[in-house]
């Protein structure tokens, strides 16, 4: 919605596109796992995402900006690991950093459209680290673990090549927060083995 459509958009579709920004009382966004684009009420779409902060299991609520500090530590362990270093350090080291926000895409396809809430991290702290590390993780995605599905389709063809003689049914289930609930030292002891074990390493 921010790009340019470079004219493969009507123009009467982008003009009252920006019509419809101007009006305060609605919200336009993405859907989520689609390209479908979605206007709602504002008030809706700030009670729902309040609904999913109000989660004290999941969230807190800071007292005060936590920028300074999260970016002060972050310095500090950067400039630590990277002592001997300074081309790692810089590529690293963030200026003048943002605080991540967070956003919500909304699941059409779900009774009363709840929203998925998506954090940005774009400009952050930890940003060009994180981005790195992706880079470097990238490569085992989905070899970890054969139970690994990317979408409908890999799980359809998964089930094809099962030989199962008998009735069986799929269940599925609604994880609520995932991310916020992995325990972190598990996944990086995971992650260290898995990269030792197929012998990758990333000249950063």
């Amino acid at each position: 919605m921010a790009k340019n459509s470079n004219g493969n958009c009507p123009l009467r579709f982008e003009n009252t596109f920006k019509e419809l920004k101007k009006d305060q009382d609605i919200h336009i966004t993405k859907a989520d796992k689609s390209n479908t684009l979605v206007i709602m009420n504002k008030t809706n779409y700030l009670e729902n995402i309040k609904e999913i902060l109000s989660d004290t299991e999941t969230y807190c609520e800071l007292n005060k900006n936590p920028l300074d500090l999260v970016n002060n530590s972050f310095s500090k362990k950067i400039k630590s690991m990277f002592k001997d270093d300074d081309n790692l350090m810089k590529k690293f080291m963030s200026t003048s950093p943002n605080i991540p926000y967070m956003y919500g895409l909304i699941k059409v396809r779900k009774e009363n459209n709840p929203v998925r809430p998506i954090i940005s991290s774009i400009g952050s702290a930890t940003y060009k680290l994180s981005k790195w590390l992706v880079t470097l993780v990238n490569p085992i995605a989905g070899k970890i673990s054969e139970a690994n599905v990317k979408n409908n389709t890999d799980l359809i063809n998964k089930l094809n090549r099962l030989e199962i003689d008998y009735d069986f049914k799929i269940i599925t289930f609604d994880v609520t927060s995932l991310l916020t609930r992995v325990p972190v030292n598990d996944l990086l002891e995971i992650l260290t083995e898995e990269l030792s074990h197929h012998n990758l390493s990333y000249d950063a």
